[in-house]
């Protein structure tokens, strides 16, 4: 148990002593605190989701720097689409999952979230769709939005079929 937090109100009680604690006056309203953190965490988990998320194509393009294997990755373009009429400042979680539902990718992102607008994000991965790599491909997302303590999008959502080959077209 956190020090200071114990429920026993005298400092000679033998579980204060015992594990060498004392009694905080100020636990009761640390308790408070942190409850209504909790309850604030909880309650933006409830409220209505403003931001959702759609991998809108897929590329294949040039890894400049590799030594060794392929030189090639694939950049997955995922667009946040903010329902709300105002701009919320945004941490967005993003993970590329292969077919287990395993996180191959995972990447956060931070910014402001226009409000009833896109924005296009990418995350790269030496791992592609199932057209390249059959069972060990990246097959959906999941992705988790954020705003202060406020859980304003989540969800998960299938990988596209729209691809473009940008090393192909040279």
């Amino acid at each position: 148990m956190p020090r200071g937090l114990l429920a026993c109100r005298f400092q000679t009680c033998p579980t204060n002593l015992q594990a060498g604690l004392h009694y905080d006056p100020t636990a009761a309203a640390k308790l408070k605190a942190v409850e209504a953190v909790q309850a604030k965490a909880q309650a933006g988990a409830k409220i209505a989701r403003t931001v959702e998320a759609e991998n809108i194509i897929i590329k294949r393009v040039e890894a400049p720097g590799m030594l060794w294997g392929t030189n090639v990755k694939f950049r997955y373009f995922i667009a946040l689409k903010n329902r709300s009429p105002s701009d919320l400042t945004v941490e967005v979680e993003i993970a590329l999952l292969g077919k287990a539902g395993d996180a191959i990718t995972r990447e956060t992102f931070n910014g402001i979230a226009p409000g009833g607008l896109e924005k296009v994000l990418y995350l790269d991965s030496f791992v592609g769709p199932a057209a390249f790599h059959e069972d060990a491909c990246v097959s959906a997302f999941s992705y988790k939005v954020t705003s202060g303590a406020d859980i304003v999008g989540a969800g998960r959502a299938p990988i596209t079929e729209k691809f473009e080959d940008t090393i192909a077209s040279r």
